[in-house]
């Protein structure tokens, strides 16, 4: 793990033949790039942290008409949670990005906070071989399945993915989504269930959490963004994965939005309350010549609850 304080980025301007991917991963605009320095990453990981603790007042604009403002709030952010800028890992992701993301110590914080232990996401049988291998494997958004040709616009617009229709006109369709499993709260085990690693999700700080099913709404001008900033607009993630968490067994559905993808190597197994849709997925699996996910044979990987607990399942952690 490298800090972005201990980094080899340059003081003066990058050489941006060998940064391209830095620059681009970390999200500095094209036009900006030229002139980057490390001063350019440092204000970058300033505002996604502002981004990710204070997210209404981000949304408002405050911290970009009101600098002092913002020093102030990431020195509360430095005493509550024990993180600075400097502090954040500059890691590569999965799929070539670079991207900021908590340490360790951060992330059980959240998890500490939030009450969170596990995550989980549905797919069927024909989606299957996409997530758990193919290409582009992992928990795609609907623009990464359109961009990397899993799926093609067609007729109104559809990809083949769940809701996609509601997530293009909402803004969600840039982000997979997963739902929160709360410690003490044993999760509806019908149907299937792809099991994702927590630590994977929320060390990342491109993710915003909903306490409801909101479809992933960015859209200044859906009338559910509008809903979303009166009840919730005020909180910061902590607060919201928090409360979603305390959500996840009372019918509302909240969710996880994670920008782009969850890799492949978040996923940590397939849970299924029937033996019939088991081996659905099983033959999906090997008709497409997946034998192994993650190291572990299809066989193990894809379980039958077999009326567990998912606790039980999860491990003790999860109790």
């Amino acid at each position: 793990m490298v800090k972005l304080a201990h980094t080899n980025l340059p003081d003066k301007k990058f050489n941006k033949d060998s940064l391209d991917n830095i620059l681009d991963g970390l999200g500095v605009p094209k036009k900006d790039q030229s002139y980057a320095t490390r001063d350019t990453v440092k204000k970058l990981a300033e505002k996604r942290l502002l981004e990710y603790f204070y997210t209404g007042e981000s949304e408002k604009g405050q911290f970009k008409n009101d600098p002092d403002s913002a020093t102030q709030y990431l020195s509360k952010i430095k005493s509550n949670w024990g993180v600075t800028p400097d502090d954040l890992i500059v890691e590569q992701a999965p799929d070539g990005r670079m991207q900021l993301v908590f340490s360790p110590e951060v992330v059980q914080k959240i998890m500490d906070y939030t009450g969170i232990v596990g995550m989980y996401a549905t797919t069927g049988a024909n989606s299957a071989p996409t997530v758990l291998g193919g290409a582009t494997p992992g928990m795609q958004s609907i623009t990464q399945r359109v961009f990397t040709g899993l799926f093609k616009f067609g007729g109104k617009g559809k990809t083949g993915a769940m809701s996609q229709d509601s997530d293009m006109q909402t803004g969600g369709a840039d982000f997979a989504y997963v739902r929160p499993i709360r410690k003490g709260n044993d999760p509806d085990s019908y149907g299937k269930r792809i099991i994702i690693d927590p630590y994977q999700v929320l060390k990342r700080l491109d993710i915003f959490a909903y306490p409801e099913d909101m479809w992933g709404v960015k859209n200044p001008k859906d009338s559910r963004w509008t809903k979303y900033l009166g009840k919730y607009g005020a909180a910061g993630q902590p607060d919201m994965l928090k409360e979603a968490a305390e959500n996840d067994i009372n019918g509302m559905n909240p969710e996880i939005m994670v920008r782009h993808n969850i890799p492949l190597a978040a996923i940590q197994g397939y849970l299924f309350s029937s033996e019939i849709s088991r081996l659905e997925v099983l033959k999906a699996l090997k008709d497409a010549g997946i034998t192994h996910v993650n190291g572990i044979p299809v066989e193990e990987f894809l379980k039958n609850t077999n009326n567990k607990k998912w606790f039980d399942i999860l491990g003790k952690d999860a109790k």
